[in-house]
């Protein structure tokens, strides 16, 4: 028996809202856990899933959406809310307004990510192999001007 099917015009998929957590090293340890989270990543809003990390000591993660809501994210969170799923939001590079997957930095405005700290650290670009580099006087970073 599935939990797949499909009408004239969906296909419908049964998700468990829960799951249970395992661990290779104690298989007695089975206690439950969310299996879906709401996310929020910038403009893309949508429904996922969690990936168990306790076994290693770390926070459980988000998978890519597996289904994207098509609405905004006061509705979204207000649906979440309803059905009681947890929702977890991405932050935004305060400077570039990308969304930061993985680890960032603080500074003044708020979030930063590495690139925009990097072109904070070092505002030229080579003219020849792209680059950033930190010499306001120069068009070209230190190993194009040797090899050049």
């Amino acid at each position: 028996m599935h939990d797949i099917s499909k009408d004239d015009k969906n296909l419908i998929i049964k998700i468990p809202l829960k799951a249970r957590r395992s661990n290779p090293w104690d298989e007695s340890y089975h206690p439950e856990m969310d299996n879906i989270v709401g996310v929020i990543a910038g403009d893309e809003i949508g429904f996922a899933h969690w990936i168990d990390l306790n076994y290693k000591g770390k926070s459980d993660q988000v998978t890519a959406p597996f289904y994207i809501y098509d609405d905004d994210k006061e509705s979204f969170l207000k649906l979440c809310k309803e059905l009681g799923i947890e929702t977890y939001e991405y932050p935004v590079c305060a400077y570039c307004q990308k969304v930061m997957y993985g680890s960032h930095t603080l500074s003044e405005k708020g979030n930063q990510c590495f690139d925009c700290k990097d072109k904070e650290k070092n505002p030229q670009v080579c003219t020849n192999c792209g680059n950033r580099f930190n010499n306001p006087l120069a068009d070209l970073c230190g190993s194009c001007f040797e090899n050049g």
